[in-house]
């Protein structure tokens, strides 16, 4: 029996956690309907010649119902306007004006809103309103943080000429109409994340900084990039697109770095990207399946839209990747600057060169004792050179060193072909030469595998 009583507290104390969240947003949503119903009855009415520019309503929980247009213009600076539970049913209109914070929150507005030149010097906020006509956002100069979270935007919403020097946020917003964020500055990060657009939006001609978020958003128009300076983080995980997203327009013009690009969970085959201007990052909550789904499925397609370059640099960091994940570290060097994982195989070209150089520097400072005590090549041997060559070192390594050159290319090359060198050469019996003759062979066929490689790559 008390064994039966634990197990039904257990299970309530367990339904109880699952449903916490959902009882508590009820709850908020009742209280706030009492509240809002309270203030409103016992609201009067204003008027906008009772608000004018010096009598800005700043409680932070005052609720009213503006019945004509409210305007705040002119050049005064430094004022703070605060509203909450306020009904517009005219419109809102801002311009030159200078605040030190601007908050509007749990607000309707039934009319147009225009905020024009407008200063906003400390964090300004915009919670969970609703804008049931259309919005402008003209030449905002947001100086601090701005966060525009939770709102309703039934109409269209312009963000046009504006500059945000901090944290700029339009996080889990919905967007019924088309929406334009254009020829704007975002200076810092941009957060874009867990919106709903039902139409269009663009962000041409704009400039991005440090970082752009649309995560988790829901695209159901389309989304444009026309000429815009791209940020050096672009994060689009589990971003949900309709139409194609083409990140090729993009303005190139003063781009000189590569952007960090964050596709875990997207649907790739609705993103267009020239990748050689990209890079993939993961974050650390991203699985190894994850991971390796976003890489294969960018390869296929750009396998299959016949993007050389990106698919060559993909792949690059796709082995790479898989290499330290399976901590192949030696594999991975060896790889990663012999020939870029296989991606430049034309690097053996510069491989073979710098092999022949080193090798034919040290046999040049060693000529003389190499090939008259280490190895038997009759027509390298210098019987007779001029007492200057011995005399002086530097002479002596330029008039050693074609010598050298031939003998290194004997035994780098020749050996494979049997021109000149055979074990009956070979007349050593310490086996620290006899390593380093052995090392100059195998080089040797290891560049000539690689090279014929390539040939019948180009041939075929």
């Amino acid at each position: 029996m008390l064994f039966l009583r634990k197990r039904i507290i257990n299970r309530m104390f367990s339904l109880l956690q699952q449903h916490a969240l959902k009882l508590l947003k009820i709850m908020g949503q009742i209280l706030f309907i009492g509240l809002a119903f309270i203030s409103f009855s016992q609201s009067a009415a204003l008027t906008s010649s009772q608000l004018t520019t010096s009598s800005a309503p700043t409680l932070p929980f005052q609720s009213v119902v503006y019945l004509n247009p409210v305007l705040l213009n002119g050049d005064k600076a430094h004022q703070n306007y605060h509203q909450t539970l306020a009904t517009y049913t005219k419109g809102l209109a801002l311009s030159d004006v200078k605040f030190k914070n601007l908050k509007m929150n749990w607000s309707t507005f039934l009319a147009p809103v225009t905020i024009y030149y407008v200063k906003l010097d400390n964090d300004s906020g915009f919670y969970f309103n609703q804008f049931n006509d259309t919005v402008a956002l003209l030449k905002l100069n947001c100086r601090a943080n701005c966060i525009f979270y939770g709102n309703i935007f039934t109409h269209k919403l312009s963000v046009n000429k504006s500059m945000f020097n901090q944290y700029l946020s339009f996080k889990h917003s919905l967007f019924k109409e088309d929406v334009f964020f254009e020829q704007s500055y975002f200076n810092q990060d941009a957060d874009f994340s867990r919106m709903t657009v039902n139409k269009d939006i663009s962000f041409n001609d704009s400039f991005f900084d440090k970082s752009l978020s649309l995560a988790h958003s829901v695209f159901k128009g389309h989304v444009s990039f026309n000429d815009t300076h791209l940020p050096h983080y672009l994060d689009l995980s589990y971003v949900q697109l309709t139409h194609k997203l083409d990140l090729s327009q993009m303005n190139l013009g003063i781009l000189n770095y590569v952007i960090d690009i964050n596709l875990v969970g997207a649907d790739l085959n609705q993103i267009m990207l020239d990748y050689t201007h990209f890079k993939l990052v993961f974050p650390d909550t991203a699985s190894i399946n994850e991971i390796q789904h976003t890489y294969l499925t960018l390869l296929k397609q750009f396998k299959e839209a016949n993007q050389q370059a990106s698919y060559k640099r993909l792949f690059a960091e796709y082995e790479e990747y898989m290499n330290l994940y399976h901590k192949e570290y030696v594999q991975n060097v060896i790889s990663k600057y012999w020939w870029c994982y296989g991606t430049h195989p034309e690097w053996i070209f510069f491989w073979m060169l710098m092999l022949l150089l080193f090798f034919t520097c040290i046999n040049t400072c060693f000529y003389d004792t190499l090939t008259k005590r280490y190895c038997n090549i009759p027509f390298l041997v210098d019987k007779q050179s001029h007492f200057v060559v011995r005399r002086y070192a530097m002479i002596r390594l330029i008039y050693y060193f074609p010598r050298a050159l031939i003998f290194t290319l004997m035994m780098f090359v020749g050996a494979q072909f049997r021109l000149g060198i055979g074990t009956d050469a070979f007349k050593s019996t310490n086996l620290a030469i006899n390593l380093y003759f052995i090392t100059i062979i195998f080089s040797g066929v290891l560049c000539l595998f690689f090279l014929f490689k390539y040939i019948l790559a180009q041939l075929g």
